[in-house]
């Protein structure tokens, strides 16, 4: 529809435009809501009435307008729905059912693998697990699948994983969304983490390997399929560590949590990497080093994507011990040094704990987001 016409599209662009700038603001006005979106107050309460009636908006109290009426408030409602989240692991998948706030309603529940790309199994467990009932299993909104890591077999792990989400839209009629690991954690910290209020991002996972994405205006950016992996950016290419991807000084290979530990042992020191941020915070000056030079590669690779896409902001993920002083100091001045030092190019790093659930919290994400952009419909248009 055209914008400020007073027409109606509860299906499409307004009630999910609506919808994600809710979400992302943490709840507006009607009157802000309007003017961000260029409806008309004839458009805009119609809409909002209903989306109240729906369920998917709910009132939360008022604000105060600087001497006017108060604005009363609107936020989504989280007793709308619940969300599938589903992770397929190499040997075996897991389950989470949460709420629109991504809460999860039970514990994981481990699931056996597809076998021979086979959608049918997996799904005659997921509809068994409904039929016996449990927290929010009557009242799924959406789905969301991460796939399994998708490396040589890229085009062989997607095409398994569309004839998965085909299969569960047939068999619990909801919209499902799938993604590649690295890419729904980039939607998962925009709709649930730390990545709110920004629309140009990238989510870097120090882990064995370095995972990373990028969203671009708000959209996850693929390339070709392999964008935003920089865990392969050479930094090192004539003196650095060999990679497993046939080159040598990739930021994988320097600096990852295997890099590291692989660091420590030769140094004889413990390659677990709790151990060994213990053994810098007592003084170690050989543990701290190690720690300081992963820190230094990975701010200047995180400054080289800053550079190259002029991120708002970088969402960097790792486990607790490896966010010590000594890596992070060294990544920030890393970053500082390699980066632009324009204030209006300046892009911030965020620091996000990797607590073990990015993956099921990945596919929560997913399905969330597939929901705001479908304006709240359970079944895909």
């Amino acid at each position: 529809m055209a914008r400020g016409t007073g027409e109606l599209d509860l299906r499409g662009r307004d009630a999910s435009e609506l919808l994600r700038l809710i979400h992302r603001r943490g709840g507006l006005s009607r009157i802000e809501a309007a003017r961000e979106l260029g409806l008309s107050a004839s458009a805009m309460t119609p809409l909002v009435r209903t989306l109240i009636g729906h369920g998917l908006l709910r009132e939360t109290g008022a604000k105060a307008s600087g001497g006017g009426r108060p604005r009363v408030m609107l936020d989504l409602d989280p007793g709308y729905g619940t969300l599938l989240g589903l992770h397929l692991g190499p040997d075996s998948a897991q389950l989470v059912i949460a709420d629109l706030a991504g809460a999860p309603q039970q514990s994981p529940i481990p699931l056996p693998a597809p076998a021979n790309d086979d959608p049918s199994p997996l799904v005659d467990a997921l509809d068994r697990l409904r039929r016996q009932g449990g927290p929010g299993w009557d009242a799924l909104a959406a789905g969301g699948v991460v796939l399994g890591e998708v490396g040589p077999r890229r085009a062989e792990v997607i095409g398994a994983g569309q004839r998965l989400t085909a299969a569960l839209q047939d068999a619990f009629g909801i919209g499902v969304a799938a993604e590649t690991p690295s890419n729904a954690i980039v939607v998962a910290e925009r709709m649930l983490g730390l990545a709110r209020a920004y629309e140009n991002y990238a989510v870097v996972s120090l882990q064995n390997e370095i995972g990373s994405g990028i969203s671009i205006n708000g959209d996850v950016y693929r390339g070709k399929g392999q964008a935003g992996e920089i865990g392969h950016l050479s930094l090192a290419p004539y003196s650095g560590a060999a990679c497993r991807c046939g080159k040598c000084g990739c930021l994988a290979s320097l600096a990852s949590l295997s890099a590291i530990s692989r660091q420590a042992l030769k140094r004889g020191l413990s390659d677990d990497i709790a151990v060994l941020a213990h053994i810098a915070s007592q003084g170690d000056p050989e543990a701290i080093e190690i720690f300081d030079c992963a820190g230094r590669w990975i701010g200047q690779a995180l400054a080289q994507v800053a550079n190259l896409f002029d991120l708002e902001a970088i969402v960097f993920r790792a486990p607790q011990p490896a966010l010590n002083i000594y890596l992070l100091k060294a990544l920030n001045e890393s970053f500082r040094a390699h980066g632009y030092n324009f204030d209006e190019c300046r892009t911030g790093i965020v620091i996000s704990p990797d607590e073990g659930d990015g993956y099921l919290r990945g596919a929560v994400g997913l399905a969330l987001d597939l929901l705001l952009r479908q304006g709240g419909m359970r079944r895909p248009p």
